[in-house]
């Protein structure tokens, strides 16, 4: 299967020729659309963008390498618990069981955990985040025996999370790499 010479006017049938020869070439769905969109560039440069390729569509994934798993989350808020981590166990809780991000986290004040959502404001957005009401009531135990009468509940900087974190992913024997503060919001999103 070869393409039109040099000479001739580029069919469509070069086009389709060319897009199956880089589908044989590449596995990469995103690898293979990118040359595609550099094809319809050139046709459109070309003033031939009736030839355009239409990309390849590909069902993704519900896997992100090193993706934290169910037992691996229970694994971690139970780990640091046991490890006497109680902030970073609710905390755990919160983030893998309502996809908040970690700077949502002041969103939790003993005001906000009396209803069935929080809100929560980040980037000059605001949203309502629903919490099942079994957390809900662990939050407002916590907050109670930990003694915080008002305020927020979750007190602990990024920092302070981001290595508590890796320190109980490695007591929990979970590959330290994937475990930071937004792979629990990958986590909520995969559930």
């Amino acid at each position: 299967d070869n393409f039109s010479s040099d000479e001739e006017t580029l069919k469509k049938e070069d086009v389709m020729k060319f897009k199956s020869y880089i589908q044989s070439e590449y596995d990469s769905i995103a690898t293979i659309n990118s040359y595609i969109t550099t094809i319809n560039r050139f046709l459109f440069y070309c003033d031939l963008g009736t030839l355009k390729v239409e990309k390849v569509k590909g069902q993704s994934d519900n896997v992100l390498p090193d993706r934290i798993y169910e037992h691996e989350f229970r694994a971690m808020y139970r780990r640091a618990k046991a490890m006497g981590m109680l902030e970073l166990h609710y905390l755990i809780k919160v983030m893998g069981m309502t996809g908040i991000r970690v700077a949502e986290r002041d969103a939790f004040t003993v005001e906000s955990i009396q209803g069935l959502s929080v809100t929560a404001v980040n980037k000059n957005k605001t949203r309502k985040v629903p919490v099942p009401q079994s957390l809900m009531r662990e939050l407002r135990a916590y907050a109670k025996d930990s003694g915080i009468i008002e305020g927020p509940i979750f007190l602990m900087n990024y920092h302070q999370i981001y290595h508590s974190l890796k320190a109980v992913a490695g007591a929990s024997k979970i590959k330290k790499s994937k475990i930071h503060p937004h792979a629990f919001r990958h986590y909520f999103g995969f559930r």
